[in-house]
């Protein structure tokens, strides 16, 4: 059982550490780690569902701020010195469209990220039918 453990715990580890990395080849890539912890951040296919993962050492508290365009705090989350692994999930469903700001830090190091919430603009379409 213990090894089983070992296993799933080396998957996660590895598999957070692929969504931390910043693409290969972007020039604007903001580096998704500090000295002590790395991100990760994608969105769930068809949904306004962010994930973040997050991986640190231990004896660190961290805090996951969500703050709208005025630098109102939204929602945090604080994970605790003991947690190494971090995987949550926020609905931004209920957020209207604007951007947002991400802010990860614990209290010396911090990684910001924007995010743009856009509702799609209706299209109108037009089109006619002409019989001869």
């Amino acid at each position: 059982m213990k090894t089983f453990a070992q296993i799933i715990a080396i998957a996660t580890l590895t598999t957070s550490s692929i969504f931390a990395n910043p693409t290969i080849g972007e020039t604007n890539a903001k580096p998704n780690k500090t000295n002590s912890f790395a991100i990760g951040m994608y969105q769930s296919t068809g949904t306004l569902a962010m994930h973040l993962t997050l991986d640190k050492v231990a004896g660190k508290v961290v805090t996951i701020t969500i703050k709208d365009k005025d630098g109102k705090t939204l929602e945090t989350e604080r994970i605790s010195k003991n947690t190494r692994s971090y995987h949550g999930k926020f609905d931004m469903q209920a957020l209207g469209d604007g951007t947002y700001t991400v802010e990860i830090t614990d209290g010396s190091e911090t990684i910001t990220r924007q995010i743009n919430i856009n509702s799609a603009k209706p299209q109108e379409i037009t089109r006619s039918i002409v019989v001869e």
